[in-house]
């Protein structure tokens, strides 16, 4: 991934910076979506979850004990998602 990752950001003109790579924009992408959720007070509680949810992250041992057992249409996570996406405003 962090080999397409570079070759996307050459094709874009981006310059290739020291610690820059796929997980840093990954990351970044992480903390602006649970940012953007947790704005929303209905969402505020489960926006970690719905941020796993929708990266299709596995929900492992390590997470929250109500984390492991949540169950949810990923597909509904996608629109909820979408609809606070920080990213999608800009490719309209």
């Amino acid at each position: 991934m962090n080999r397409v990752f570079k070759r996307i950001c050459a094709k874009a003109g981006i310059p290739d910076e020291r610690g820059m790579g796929w997980h840093s924009f990954r990351r970044c992408l992480d903390t602006a979506l649970r940012d953007s959720l947790a704005g929303d007070p209905n969402l505020r509680r489960d926006a970690q979850l719905i941020t796993k949810i929708w990266f299709r992250w596995r929900l492992t041992s390590s997470s929250e004990m109500t984390d492991r057992y949540y169950t949810s249409n990923p597909l509904e996570a996608d629109k909820v998602v979408i609809a606070h996406h920080p990213i999608v405003p800009l490719w309209e």
